[in-house]
């Protein structure tokens, strides 16, 4: 398996997930197809001569049909129970092998899940993970020395916008990608804490101050007896965990807007995956801004850690719809005329 030609395949297929289209070709079956936002099925005794790439769709290749070439899957997921001749590659999907799958090449699969039976046979390697590519960024020259002075030591000041730059991209990228994962697997509770931080947002961000405030304190208290260092060390993990959560899950509100105000309907990992990237990404930028930059950050940090704390991680809805009483009819004012 050649890395580099994988490499370039997978960086223009996450870039794919940005563009706002629906059909981008579909040549047939004896010329391959590509499909952004659409389901393909491939039924059995069928022959499909090309590649099969699908962006933000489901693939089904059923039992008996052939792909007389490689299945490429970004955002969706994928029912193998056919023949591919060559590579599968799926990038944020969840995939089933049945007994009947067969793929004479390689299985890579990155940020996914596999549900492979036992009968299913792969010829080639079975990579579950993927390098990300390295960028070579010119470093520019060094500044000159600064002249020394008798109360001041003299220092060399070095700075990389690029590198800044493309550290900022690249998180938002693989941020936008977790949140394809959420939308994929708990999309419930994503829209759950989203509705808390949309509807509540100075309750849930009072209550994440509270709980930045008061969680140092119960992690020093849990560490210093040595039976509870294990929940220390869970307690001190669960914090970013939270708000990893509340932001991708304020993301996918983020995308559902931008959609709506484009008037498209995009899938929902697609959704989720692109606003999560532009609320990252617009997060970051203000974040380089001197003195006011770190307070939205904070800001937005608190909002989610207290969302995602008060719906219990999108398992119950805030606020708590309210019951409305059962109406009672009125008792008959007018009396009885005596007998």
């Amino acid at each position: 398996m050649k890395m580099p030609k994988k490499i370039v395949v997978f960086v223009s297929l996450v870039l794919l997930l940005m563009l706002p289209m629906r059909v981008v070709l579909a040549k047939g079956l004896d010329d391959g197809i590509v499909l952004v936002g659409e389901n393909y099925t491939l039924e059995s005794g069928e022959t499909i001569n090309g590649d099969v790439v699908v962006v933000g769709g489901d693939v089904v290749i059923e039992e008996g049909a052939v792909v007389n070439g490689s299945i490429v899957l970004v955002g969706g997921s994928l029912t193998l129970d056919g023949h591919v001749t060559v590579d599968m590659v799926t990038v944020f999907s969840a995939t089933a092998m049945g007994s009947e799958a067969v793929v004479n090449g390689d299985l890579v699969t990155v940020f996914g899940a596999v549900a492979r039976d036992s009968g299913a046979e792969v010829d080639g390697q079975v990579i579950s993970t993927f390098p990300a590519p390295s960028v070579d960024i010119p470093v520019p020259p060094e500044a000159p020395p600064m002249p020394e002075f008798p109360l001041l030591p003299a220092f060399t000041y070095h700075e990389n916008p690029a590198q800044k730059a493309f550290n900022i991209l690249f998180f938002s990228v693989m941020i936008g990608g977790m949140a394809m994962l959420m939308a994929l697997f708990l999309p419930k509770q994503t829209q759950q804490v989203a509705r808390a931080i949309v509807r509540q947002p100075l309750v849930t961000g009072g209550l994440g101050l509270l709980i930045i405030v008061v969680a140092p304190l119960v992690v020093v208290i849990l560490a210093v007896t040595v039976i509870l260092i294990p929940v220390a060390v869970i307690t001190a993990l669960a914090l970013p965990l939270t708000w990893l959560f509340g932001v991708i899950a304020l993301g996918v509100e983020v995308g559902q807007r931008f959609t709506g105000m484009i008037e498209q309907r995009w899938p929902p990992v697609l959704t989720a995956g692109f606003g999560t990237f532009l609320l990252v990404l617009f997060v970051q930028g203000v974040g380089q801004l001197p003195c006011i930059g770190w307070l939205f950050q904070l800001l937005l940090g608190l909002v989610a850690i207290g969302a995602v704390t008060v719906t219990i991680f999108g398992t119950r809805p805030y606020p708590v719809p309210a019951v409305t009483p059962l109406a009672v009819p009125p008792a008959d004012s007018d009396e009885q005329p005596a007998g």
